[in-house]
């Protein structure tokens, strides 16, 4: 730039040195050729002027245009500008920008964006590119020039089926720019994608720098309309055969003011369909029920038959177990095992233990109940030779256990089994505390919680049903199993949560907020333990309104039943079914020690063809403690991984152990939240990235035009039409000026001759 202006001196220095003196020629004196003289002298210095002007003009210009220079302008022909910056280029792929608009989806629009967007950078421009969902991924590993390689990232571009996070996309974006240090140069992000709310809000935004300009672009051109299947819940865990399975899914129609149809299919085959009827609520839910078949895991899934614009979360896959029959230990005080005749006609005996063993296997459904149920006396209790063979024991009343079976229960529980604690009497709580919290015991004690008799006389008093999505408590909402809100409990025990204790919790409270039933999580087992007994008060006045009597009534209520089984479908050892993995996540299958070399073999969604995967090991601790469950692996424990979940679906895995084929399944869902389209408005964009000039941009004239009165603006090719038009300008005034000199020539030649 300096030396062009230093080029610019050559015309004037030349023009200086040119300059002739006036030769004085003998002439007549006449008027007129004087005037004409003074008149041509005039307009011929004029031109002088004008033909030193353009040269000074052609250097100048010529500097200009290989300087490039750029400069912020207040208005510029957005369609044909050019700007010089540093650039990344955020691209939402999450499964959201499937969504279909008119005669493509917002994903291929926003990848359209992107790549007409390059074209309006200078070539010395670096520009950096994002795929962005859950996780945000460099194309590029730093900002490039080379912007043929953005181009074929953004053409290579695929749609991810995770939820979006801009937080990862934004901190990304930033340290591309911030790894740069190119001087003078502005630093911009662009944001391309759906701009859903939820995608702002999941995890705290990066404090972007000051000098970094934000142009967020909305690619969506109509209100969103999508439905999806959001959750799947089973009522009950511990699903045995026979049992009648309650499924509840919640459930988003694609018109909030019109029914919908779900379905529910079992390995395969649809066994219920439900309406989800219009109502203010957008989210319905919708309730299946259906009798469990055969053991082993089943796959299944819920779909919502109403099409819309983003298919892919209307339907939500599950997998759920059903195990043999809990093989139950009922131990109970004396007198609990005695004949049924016996029973009749003694009443006072019937206690908790009688109540319980009524509950889960009935008289007249011993031959096919739910449960295969086993009753002693405590004090037969050591006559067992190991507990290994049940799967749940029952402890109904604990003055006479003995510490020797308290220690047998312990390693029973420590190796998966489950155990029930209720107590008889408030003579239990001296029993039971020994057992219950205790800083200096493994895993802080057996019990959960801090024991001591409950106040006398205790009120009996019912559960708090305030919210019954616990795990208990949700197999009675909406009525099902009985209603809890006429039970009456006597507490004869009161438990106190202990903080440190991080394995215990509060399942069921009553409703003045003490607790009713306690659960902690100890080695592979579980342990519950009430407050209160199951049982009726021995002699109960005639009420004087009939249904209005105040004493416990527990075991009398229709919900009693449903209730026990509840209890031993929590602690026992089989789950309802696994855990449904996300999308994009790593899934690990325990193998057992006896699998074969070479026989692990996985298969996607879809897919029919089986691949092989590698088995790793861990270290786990060694099981030990008196009458424990058999099956249990010691030492080194097996797995297999799958890192490949990039669809939704269910993912089967297949080995052979003990020379058996063993088939397992996994159901791999979508993120809910990412079903949920409603976008960010500017006001909320503002609030949430703390920017108040922030735009939201939808049309690239608009975000062109923005860009090039935010940021400096290449004017070079302004420069080389103006030097052309230069050049023309003073080879044709030369050319004219020196035809006139030859013609003045001629004639003065003539003259003179």
């Amino acid at each position: 730039m300096l030396l062009g202006g230093l080029a610019a001196a050559i015309p004037i220095a030349v023009h200086l040195i040119g300059r002739m003196p006036p030769r004085r020629v003998p002439f007549p004196s006449l008027r007129f050729i004087l005037q004409s003289h003074q008149r041509t002298h005039r307009t011929r210095k004029i031109k002088h002027w004008l033909l030193l002007a353009l040269r000074i003009a052609l250097p100048c210009l010529l500097a200009l245009a290989l300087a490039r220079p750029h400069l912020r302008l207040a208005a510029v022909h957005a369609e044909d500008s050019r700007v010089r910056v540093n650039a990344v280029i955020v691209l939402d792929c999450s499964y959201s920008m499937a969504y279909q608009e008119t005669d493509t989806t917002r994903f291929e629009r926003a990848r359209r964006f992107a790549l007409d967007l390059l074209d309006h950078f200078t070539p010395d421009s670096k520009i950096g590119l994002v795929l962005l969902a859950e996780q945000a991924w460099r194309v590029v590993p730093r900002l490039t020039i080379d912007h043929d390689a953005v181009r074929r990232g953004l053409r290579d571009a695929e749609l991810i089926w995770r939820s979006t996070r801009y937080s990862h996309g934004l901190a990304a974006a930033q340290e591309l720019l911030a790894a740069d240090d190119t001087p003078g140069m502005d630093r911009v992000i662009f944001l391309i994608g759906d701009l859903t709310e939820h995608g702002f809000t999941g995890r705290k935004l990066p404090e972007l720098a000051e000098d970094i300009q934000l142009f967020p672009v909305d690619v969506t051109r109509s209100r969103s309309r999508n439905g999806a299947v959001l959750d799947v819940e089973f009522a009950s865990t511990g699903v045995t055969p026979g049992m009648p399975v309650v499924v509840t899914a919640s459930v988003r129609p694609p018109y909030p003011d019109k029914d919908a149809l779900v379905t529910l299919h079992i390995d395969g085959r649809k066994v219920s369909q439900q309406l989800a009827v219009a109502g203010e609520d957008p989210i319905r839910t919708v309730t299946f029920e259906f009798v469990a078949s055969a053991p082993g895991e089943h796959a299944g899934h819920v779909r919502l038959e109403e099409w819309d614009a983003l298919p892919a979360d209307n339907s939500r896959p599950f997998v759920f177990a059903v195990g043999p029959k809990p093989r139950v230990l009922l131990v109970g005080p004396s007198g609990a095992n005695e004949n049924e005749k016996e029973k009749e006609k003694t009443a006072r005996r019937r206690n908790t233990a009688w109540y319980l063993r009524a509950a889960l296997a009935p008289v007249t459904l011993l031959s096919n109940g739910l449960v295969e149920l086993t009753a002693i006396e405590s004090r037969a209790l050591a006559d067992l030779k190991s507990l290994s063979e049940f799967d749940v024991a029952i402890l109904a009343g604990a003055s006479d256990v003995g510490e020797e079976n308290w220690r047998r229960l312990e390693g029973f529980v420590e190796t998966g089994g489950g155990l029930i604690v209720v107590p008889s009497s408030p003579g239990d709580a001296a029993a039971l505390a020994p057992h219950a919290f205790n800083a200096y015991a493994r895993a802080f004690g057996l019990l959960p919680g801090k024991i001591r008799p409950a106040p006398a006389p205790a009120a009996p008093v019912g559960p708090d049903l305030s919210d019954l999505s616990g795990p208990i408590l949700r197999a009675f909402r909406g009525g099902r199993n009985g209603n809890l809100r006429d039970v009456r409990l006597a507490p004869v025990i009161e438990l106190r949560p202990e903080p440190k204790d991080m394995l215990s919790s509060v399942l069921v409270k009553f409703s003045d907020q003490r607790p009713l039933l306690m659960e902690k999580r100890f080695g592979r087992g579980r342990v519950l333990l009430s407050a209160a007994p199951f049982t009726i008060a021995a002699r109960q006045p005639r009420p004087a309104v009939r249904g209005k009597d105040q004493g416990p009534n527990f075991p009398h209520r229709p919900a009693f039943v449903p209730w026990a089984h509840e209890l031993v479908r929590h602690v026992v050892s089989f789950p309802g079914g696994p855990e449904p993995g996300r999308v994009g996540r790593i899934i690990e299958w325990d193998l057992p020690d006896t699998v074969e070399e070479m026989t692990v073999q996985w298969r996607r969604p879809g897919d029919r063809r089986w691949e092989t995967l590698a088995i790793h090991t861990r270290r786990v601790g060694s099981a030990g403690g008196l009458g424990g469950r058999t099956g249990h692996l010691g030492g080194d424990g097996h797995f297999a991984r799958v890192e490949d979940t990039s669809v939704s679906g269910i993912y089967r895995l297949r080995y052979r152990a003990a020379g058996r084929l063993v088939e397992s399944l996994r159901a791999v869902v979508l993120d809910p939240d990412e079903s949920l389209l409603d976008p960010a408005d500017e006001q909320r964009l503002r609030q949430l990235l703390a920017r108040p000039s922030v735009r939201i941009f939808r049309e690239r004239t608009e975000l062109l035009t923005a860009l090039s009165r935010s940021v400096r603006t290449e004017i070079t090719g302004w420069f080389w039409p103006a030097l052309l038009l230069v050049l023309l300008v003073e080879c044709l005034l030369a050319n004219r000026m020196a035809s006139g000199a030859h013609r003045g020539a001629e004639i003065a030649g003539g003259t003179s001759k």
